[in-house]
């Protein structure tokens, strides 16, 4: 195979891979949307928006522990709970359990692609949150 015929299956591959997860969290923010728990759909909401940043700033390993120590043990109300198991579900694992557990067995090399595979999942959970859960006008008339 020629330099330019693995370019493009390497690209297709990599686009395969970006639709892939851009369904899934697509399907797991839609879910949280039909919720009639307002306040999970709120806090999921505030942590959607923040979760990049706090992978960046504090690590992947300590955002994931953050998440797991707010979700409780099995609540499936918890927003954080939520949040984490549709990250580790479009990042391709079972629950946030299994990514947590993973993030503590990886070598460095392995660690920092689960990073990057992490600020690229939640990129997507962030994206589809904006879309799917319009702003609420604020009062006093301001946007």
């Amino acid at each position: 195979m020629n330099a330019l015929a693995t370019s493009r299956a390497v690209r297709a591959a990599q686009a395969a891979k970006i639709r892939v997860r851009a369904g899934c969290a697509w399907d797991r923010v839609n879910d949280v949307s039909k919720s009639s728990n307002e306040r999970l759909q709120e806090d999921y909401k505030a942590l959607a928006r923040r979760f990049p940043a706090l992978i960046h700033n504090a690590g992947l390993c300590q955002a994931v522990a953050f998440a797991l120590s707010k979700g409780g043990s099995e609540d499936r109300s918890s927003a954080h709970k939520q949040y984490l198991d549709d990250l580790a579900a479009v990042m391709g694992f079972a629950s946030g359990s299994d990514l947590h557990e993973r993030c503590l067995e990886a070598g460095l090399g392995e660690y920092f692609l689960l990073s990057r595979s992490a600020m690229d999942a939640a990129g997507w959970l962030s994206r589809y949150v904006e879309a799917v859960f319009p702003e609420k006008p604020r009062e006093g008339g301001a946007p």
